[in-house]
Order: structure tokens, then C-alpha cells, then sequence
């Protein structure tokens, strides 16, 4: 996913990638395996963030929507924990 996200920022492509992290009370509990996703992102987007409270999915999509297509068009990136819901 990474690639074809940068493919597509390089390429001023609008794109919203959306991806999922786990619950950070479950993180070196179980075999769940926890990645820092944001920063792996980072480099290659015009923006990434991570929702951290439900009540920020509205402000953040507008958001993650207006940088997509302003100025030079590229990708972004938002990562959802379990934690939000």
C-alpha cells in the first residue's frame, strides 16, 4: 500500500488511504503486532494523522479531503485505531 500511495502522491493524484491500527490496551499483550504507521507514511504523503477520538472523524475527513485536492493534488493518510470505537 505504501508504494502505490507515494506512486500516487509523486503522480498529484487526490488519494485518502485509509488503514487500521489495533487497541493500544492490547499492544505487547497478545500476539498483536502494533507498527508505527504514521511515521511510516510520513515521508511519502502530503499529510497523516492518526484519529485518536470519534468525535474528530468529521473535522479530520474534511480536512484529509481538502488537502487531497488543494494546491498540488497528492495523498494523504489517516490511521483508525480500534481504540476510536
Amino acid at each position: 500500500m505504501l508504494t502505490g500511495v507515494a506512486d500516487a502522491n509523486m503522480d498529484r493524484a487526490p488519494l485518502i488511504a485509509l488503514t487500521g491500527q489495533g487497541s493500544t490496551l492490547r499492544l505487547h499483550k497478545e500476539s498483536h503486532q502494533a507498527m508505527d504507521v504514521v511515521s511510516m507514511f510520513r515521508p511519502v504523503v502530503k499529510w497523516t494523522t492518526s484519529i485518536a477520538n470519534a468525535d474528530t472523524i468529521p473535522e479530520i475527513i474534511r480536512k484529509a479531503f481538502h488537502l487531497a485536492q488543494s494546491e498540488k493534488p497528492g495523498a494523504v493518510h489517516i490511521e483508525l485505531s480500534e481504540d476510536v470505537f
